[in-house]
This record gives C-alpha cells, structure tokens and sequence, in this order.
C-alpha cells in the first residue's frame, strides 16, 4: 500500500533531524511497510530500524513517546480517507486498498498496514496523556486530514493563509492554566486531496507536497519563521491543486515555528 512519495517523504524527514546510524536512532519510531534503506551525513547506509505500520504498533508507539519525555514531532505520511462505518481491505499483491462504507459520509481516518482504521478519538485518546510543558507537533501529509480532530480536540488558535476565505473559525474557549501543547499541522482540509511535487522530471523525486514545502521552509533564511508565514507559503504553493493546508495548537505558537522546540 506504499505511495510513491513516501520513501523520498521519510528520507527528507531523517535529513532534516539527522538521523543517524548507530547514533541517534535511539530517537527515532519508525513505522511502515516496506524496508527503508538511508545513507546518512557520515555515508553509512544502511536498513533504518522499523516497526510494521499496523494499527496495534501505531497506537503503542504514540503510548511509547508520550511516555519518553522531550517534545516530539508525530509525523503521518500515508493514506487518509473519509467513508462511513465499514472496513478497508489490503490488496497485497496490487499494493492497494478498497473500502467499503458509504462515500464522504464519515470523519476522517488513517489507514493502517493491516487494514484497520484509526480516527481522531482514537488517536487523541493516547496524546492527551502529554504531561504538562510538553510539546508534540503531529504533521499529516494525507487527504481529508483536516477535520481529523474535530470534536475531539478543541483547538482555540488556527493559523490559515488570509485569502482563505472559505473557513470559519469554530468558537472554542481560550486555553487557561498550564497543560501540555498540541499543534497540528493539516496538510489538506476535509475534501481535498494531500498533492504531490515532483523536485525533477524523475517519478522517483516526487514527494508529499506540504512535506517537501516545510523542509525548504526551514532551510531557508527567512526574516520570519512564524507558524502564519509558514502557513501562508505553503497555501500560496498548494491552493491551485485545491488544497489548503492549515495549523491548529492548543496553545499560541509565539515566535519561530520548530517541529522540535
């Protein structure tokens, strides 16, 4: 059920936080399905260490890092879709799924490898163990995303570009007292699909739109790196293929947006 973009996703996300063999991948939860094979900064390559990306092993892995200590970047690459009750089925030999359940009628859910489903209920239920002072960043570069949390979590600060003039803004209540920080970060809203880039004319350099946009973001040098200046260039770059990506936090990004603060 791999995508195409997938792996080059992965290997941006394991240059952007050096990872690196027999070095820091003690740090690293790595979940998908298929061996990914990565040469580091040092030239080492080798099979990064993973977990199969089942729903049982998604779940107990959030539990791992919200226990670890430290803030933590959650990072989804992968399939998202939005049916009614149901089931999805692994076509392994195909290396796709089918569904059933009515079309658009449900929230949104992740797919995993083992075909189960898992919804923002279900996700939150594990984060909102955070203790208190803690960071998690959870950026999902799949379709629908958008709403995954709705109902769930009430996120009182959303960062949208200015000339996305269809939301509205939910009303929710300020945040008081201290607690942990959440923030989101919606690669597509409810209805839209999460497009890829293609960096050169090789199908092999296609990568998850938001994904490869937020790298260059931050190896850029910018005056700003607020969560609205990112936010705003990243819809500047994907609202023609009819996305729009945005950011929620419980808490107000102050400052330079980091994925690690």
């Amino acid at each position: 059920m791999e995508l195409r973009s997938v792996r080059n996703d992965l290997t941006l996300l394991l240059n952007r936080h050096n990872y690196l063999h027999k070095g820091t991948q003690d740090k690293f939860l790595i979940y998908t399905d298929y061996k990914h094979e990565y040469t580091d900064s040092r030239g080492i390559r080798a099979f990064v260490p993973r977990k199969e990306a089942s729903k049982p092993e998604i779940l107990a892995g959030l539990l791992e890092v919200i226990g670890s200590g430290g803030n933590a970047v959650i990072y989804y690459a992968g399939h998202a879709a939005r049916r009614g009750a149901g089931k999805s089925t692994i076509l392994e030999e195909e290396r796709k799924y089918i569904e059933d359940g009515i079309g658009f009628a449900g929230p949104p859910y992740l797919i995993t490898s083992d075909g189960a489903r898992i919804y923002g209920e279900e996700f939150y239920a594990v984060i909102k163990k955070t203790p208190l002072g803690r960071t998690i960043t959870m950026v999902f570069d799949a379709c629908h995303i958008g709403t995954f949390f709705e109902g769930v979590i009430a996120f009182p600060h959303v960062y949208r570009a200015h000339v996305d003039v269809e939301f509205k803004a939910p009303s929710q209540p300020e945040v008081r007292g201290p607690q942990a920080q959440l923030i989101f970060v919606a690669a597509a809203h409810f209805g839209e699909g999460a497009r890829t880039f293609k960096q050169g004319n090789d199908s092999e350099e296609e990568n998850g739109a938001v994904t490869v946009l937020m790298d260059k973001f931050f190896a850029a040098p910018l005056a700003s790196r607020s969560a609205q200046v990112l936010v705003e260039r990243l819809f500047k770059n994907c609202y023609e293929q009819q996305q729009r990506p945005r950011i929620y936090s419980l808490l107000p990004i102050v400052g330079d947006f980091e994925l690690l603060p």
